[in-house]
């Protein structure tokens, strides 16, 4: 599968603040950024790099390794679509503009129905934008935080979901339709447009950056599956959902 990618040379030296938020300052410290548009696992997006990329390259491609177990636990205060109950959990870092993000929101829409509606699986979703690829991703992630804060998780979902239907991807959103978005959701206009000015929520994007780089992603879509609280590993990216639901049915010994 596919993800958008960026690839970090930590090499370089950085300033101890700067090393907390590696994604979103990369470029200042001359690192490649690339998007990787292959197919295939984790491990062969490594093979295909160190095929045919320099050595600096190769050496960042080294430090790749997923570490899903250091995801944050699944809470209440989580943007959640199921129940917090369901046996089956997929977190997903994601990026506003990424492509590959709108392809597994799509997937994950389609499971709403049944496997999301039945109690079989819940999805968290964290905000992991990268700022060099998509200047959009972070004020929309902004947008969705707002909707949160203002009218609960539902408002949350509905305002993804806008978003994603929205956007062609790749910044190809119209900043201006976040408040039309939201006036559409019945947020209140002052109030929203004082909560994107807001420091806390920019603190809450950054909170869910940071653990997203410490559990391994380098890229988006990085949906990490938990079942019944243990970490069970990394999807390749942007699977379709019937694959999804076969891995739901593996997990929880449903037959085929």
């Amino acid at each position: 599968m596919v993800r958008c990618v960026i690839i970090i040379d930590k090499n370089i030296p950085m300033e101890k603040e700067e090393r907390s938020v590696p994604l979103t300052k990369a470029l200042t410290y001359g690192v490649a950024v690339i998007a990787i548009v292959v197919a295939g696992s984790f491990a062969y997006q490594k093979h295909f790099i160190e095929t045919n990329m320099p050595a600096l390259v190769k050496q960042a491609i080294n430090d790749m390794t997923p570490n899903p177990d250091k995801v944050a636990p699944v809470t209440s205060a989580d943007h959640l679509l199921g129940s917090i109950k369901a046996p089956i959990k997929l977190v997903v870092y994601t990026d506003l503009e990424c492509p590959y993000c709108k392809t597994i929101h799509d997937s994950i829409s389609e499971l709403k129905n049944d496997y999301i509606k039945d109690g079989k699986m819940a999805v968290v979703y964290r905000n992991l934008p990268l700022d060099q690829l998509h200047t959009k991703a972070r004020p929309e992630a902004i947008a969705t935080e707002c909707a949160a804060k203002l009218g609960g998780n539902e408002k949350y979902w509905s305002f993804v979901d806008k978003i994603f239907a929205a956007t062609p991807s790749n910044d190809g959103l119209d900043l201006n339709l976040l408040s039309v978005f939201a006036a559409d959701l019945g947020l209140d206009k002052e109030d929203f447009a004082a909560c994107q000015k807001d420091e806390k929520i920019a603190q809450i994007i950054k909170k869910q950056e940071a653990n997203g780089q410490e559990a391994g992603a380098q890229g988006t879509p990085y949906p990490i599956v938990i079942l019944n609280d243990e970490v069970k590993g990394v999807l390749p990216g942007a699977l379709p959902a019937d694959q999804m639901r076969k891995m739901v049915d593996e997990l929880t010994g449903v037959k085929q």
